[in-house]
């Protein structure tokens, strides 16, 4: 048995049903899995909107409190299996993607986590040729093989589109989660773009002496809005990655702190930037702002504020 969790937050409804479409093509029998939708506080409410007739075990669950984290655990709850798929509501899923997840999870009892190996960006508005080298931003990507680890390696670690995770090993994580509010906010929040709570799952997965990994039979389309490839919209979202990032290895014990510069390190930092290209330097600056950003963020956790929150 496997649990299919979709977690949504006011919805593109051509989107969220493209996602339920390629679900409802899956080799794996409905009988053989569940289906959640997660309702994380849309307005108006999702029940009675949505047709689930075609699936036996198909239903909508609602969580208010606003947070992809809110919502995965609400999901995790529901679920009835042994194994969690979260599905993102922008996923259109290749016909196999749910078998393939059945087996791997049978042949791979060590792994804890494993997903995507290809996630193909289908854009409203093609992204400018500049743009290829940050598409990665928007989880488009892919690994040329399969790849594991059982160590805290990002290269192994499946994006959180498509996601799955042992009940196990999930639990885990969110019992953390649960002891430490500021964790929440690596992740989706209404507007936020913070990003880092699947890859705070999956270290703490890692940690707690499972394996995680990417492969490459499990594929997805990632469908983007025409927003998404906006400069203005990569940017923050660069911005707020590169934050979470650093405060994710920071809550797990590895620090990347920025020290206040010394006028020497400044008039480097200012040689160093004019001799970049544009956008080299564009990219730059929006990883040094997400890295100050964090390090402002640290500096209060350290004074005892875990409620302080991420806003870029």
């Amino acid at each position: 048995m496997l649990s299919v969790v979709i977690c949504t937050h006011n919805p593109r409804r051509d989107y969220l049903t493209a996602t339920l479409e390629s679900l409802r093509r899956q080799t794996l029998p409905p009988k053989d899995w569940e289906l959640i939708i997660v309702d994380n506080g849309s307005t108006p409410a999702l029940t009675g909107t949505i047709d689930l007739s075609w699936h036996p075990a198909g239903r909508i669950a609602r969580e208010d409190e606003l947070g992809l984290t809110p919502a995965r655990l609400c999901g995790l709850k529901e679920a009835t299996a042994d194994v969690v798929l979260y599905v993102d509501d922008d996923n259109v899923l290749v016909p196999s993607y749910l078998a393939d997840v059945v087996r791997l999870g049978r042949e791979w009892p060590a792994l804890g986590g494993w997903g995507a190996g290809v996630l193909h960006g289908v854009y409203e508005n093609a992204p400018p040729e500049w743009m290829a080298p940050y598409l990665w931003f928007l989880s488009v990507h892919q690994v040329e093989a399969d790849r594991w680890s059982n160590k805290p390696e990002m290269w192994s670690f499946p994006p959180g589109a498509g996601l799955a995770v042992r009940r196990a090993a999930a639990e885990a994580h969110f019992e953390i989660v649960r002891r430490d509010p500021f964790r929440k906010s690596l992740d989706r929040r209404g507007t936020s773009l913070s990003s880092s709570g699947d890859m705070d799952m999956l270290w703490t997965i890692t940690e707690r002496g499972w394996g995680v990994g990417r492969f490459t039979c499990l594929k997805l389309d990632h469908l983007m809005s025409a927003g998404r490839t906006d400069e203005a919209y990569l940017e923050r979202l660069m911005a707020n990655q590169w934050c979470s990032n650093v405060l994710l290895k920071y809550l797990h014990g590895v620090r990347e702190i920025a020290t206040p510069e010394s006028l020497r390190g400044r008039i480097s930092r200012w040689r160093y930037e004019r001799g970049l290209a544009p956008r080299a330097r564009w990219a730059y600056e929006a990883e040094r702002r997400g890295r100050l950003h964090a390090a402002q963020i640290i500096a209060e956790l350290e004074r005892g504020n875990r409620e302080v929150r991420q806003s870029l």
